[in-house]
């Protein structure tokens, strides 16, 4: 067992949610692995989701937590809970299907050994098999039986043949939808089964929340038609550490992301609307053009996620250093600022890297560094040129995953991960590193360096004196 399981309360606590809540944030959980589950209506529409291949892990043991640090965990990693529905959804594609491994209920049901048995015995049941599975555990969900209960959890699942209970989409469980739990319960059964709010609609990119309350869209993957949440009622969201002190005065991007992380959960008023007080103070400040030709443009109200990196930049700008691209309104003006064939034309050319060189092994974008997305509709000419970009946290070149953080996404600044095998990654812009200022060697007199000289010939005597003397 890890140093991390060893250091673990046996006992449930608001510390032990923490322990595992803040590895999770430091990125120590295990690689999470997404599997796609499709569904679709007769109309002929399909969504594709991706859903975590099992429950997330630490050191390769599945954490039990609270509802309410499940949602911290959602609001760090940018993910999503299941509905019920997409619990029955996962259990009808999983690969590796396996009964519920129960334990005795008793009053230690919740300490770590148990979670670290139960976790054991899945294991158990899983050996020689890969792929989707399903049952590893029961799920909290989102339910709209949560609206008006907001120090209430929700869970749903323990599929099982055996089970006496039977799902809305008709599969066999031991556990029906119920808000029986407070959002403190935590037991050796409840894992962390993640959706990622990336998925497909008809081939193109969705958020997942969007099409949950969706009035059409929402019958693919809910019981309950529209949700009328997208998270639990009950719990602020959680903003992740900001770097410490040393990374927030290190580069202009760790800068930048700690700037980006303290605004994470600020969200459009209304929803929808791409107006806040402060998405119009990050789009006042928007320009077009190069000197004497640049102007602002004076708007207060559009899609603002470039808005918003460029008011990072603005914040954390020290004097002296150089910006990276221009303030601008437009992700193709970013783009355009810091793209390799506009060198000698653009003030900030050569910043622009293609995804190709990171596919390629040739290039690693660095925290701080922003990441440029292909937003347009093939069917619709007239978008060819819209585009995204949000920030990266952190990337793991090992597994080709990296964190982002970014504005209008979901309406709000939120953090999300992602693959570069994305086909809507284009590229990235890089910020600069500075390097390690030159220290010249101080000169020395010639009475410095005879003395340096007589000094190591005292020393080489002396070494040979010894090592002779212990010859004879």
């Amino acid at each position: 067992m890890s140093d991390f399981w060893d250091s673990l309360p046996e006992q449930p606590s608001e510390q032990r949610e923490e322990m595992i809540l803040h590895a999770i944030e430091e990125g120590q959980h295990d690689p999470i692995v997404w599997t796609p589950v499709g569904v679709g209506l007769e109309e002929g529409v399909e969504v594709l989701l991706n859903v975590s291949s099992d429950a997330l892990m630490l050191d390769g043991v599945r954490v039990n937590v609270t509802m309410t640090t499940m949602q911290k965990i959602v609001d760090v990693l940018g993910h999503a809970f299941p509905t019920s529905k997409i619990s029955d959804l996962i259990r009808q594609h999983a690969d590796a299907l396996i009964g519920a491994c129960t334990q005795t209920p008793d009053a230690k049901m919740a300490y770590t050994s148990r979670m670290i048995q139960h976790s054991r015995a899945v294991d158990a049941k899983l050996a020689g098999n890969s792929g989707l599975a399903c049952t590893i555990g029961k799920d909290w969900v989102l339910s709209n039986k949560l609206v008006n209960a907001p120090d209430k959890s929700a869970n749903y699942g323990w599929h099982d043949p055996a089970a006496k209970y039977t799902s809305p989409g008709g599969l066999k469980l031991w556990q029906n939808l119920g808000l029986a739990h407070d959002r403190w319960h935590v037991d050796y059964s409840q894992v962390v089964r993640l959706i990622s709010r990336n998925c497909l609609l008809n081939g193109e990119p969705r958020d997942l929340m969007e099409l949950l309350q969706d009035p059409k869209l929402s019958k693919l993957l809910s019981y309950e038609g529209p949700l009328q949440l997208t998270r639990m009622p009950g719990v602020p969201i959680y903003k992740p550490l900001t770097p410490s002190p040393a990374v927030a005065g290190g580069t202009l991007g760790e800068r930048c992301v700690a700037w980006c992380l303290q605004h994470v959960g600020e969200q459009e008023t209304p929803p929808g609307s791409n107006d806040s007080p402060l998405i119009r103070s990050w789009l006042a400040p928007c320009a077009r053009g190069y000197g004497d030709k640049r102007v602002v443009l004076g708007i207060s109200k559009m899609n603002w996620c470039s808005s918003f990196q460029c008011a990072a930049v603005r914040a954390c700008l020290r004097p002296g250093e150089k910006q990276p691209h221009d303030y601008r309104a437009g992700v193709v003006e970013l783009v355009e600022d810091t793209y390799n064939g506009q060198d000698g034309l653009m003030p900030f050319a050569g910043r622009y890297v293609p995804i190709e060189l990171t596919r390629n092994g040739e290039f690693w974008p660095s925290v701080g560094d922003l990441v440029i997305w292909d937003r347009s509709d093939p069917s619709k000419p007239e978008t060819a040129w819209y585009r995204h970009v949000n920030r990266v946290v952190k990337f793991t070149a090992s597994e080709g995953t990296f964190q982002t953080v970014g504005g209008n996404e979901g309406q709000r600044v939120m953090v999300s991960e992602h693959h570069v095998s994305s086909a809507k990654l284009l590229g990235w812009i890089h910020y600069p590193v500075p390097s390690r200022p030159q220290v010249e060697p101080p000169m020395l007199s010639d009475a410095d360096r005879e003395q340096i000289l007589n000094n190591v010939g005292m020393f080489l005597r002396e070494t040979a004196d010894t090592i002779w003397g212990s010859k004879s």
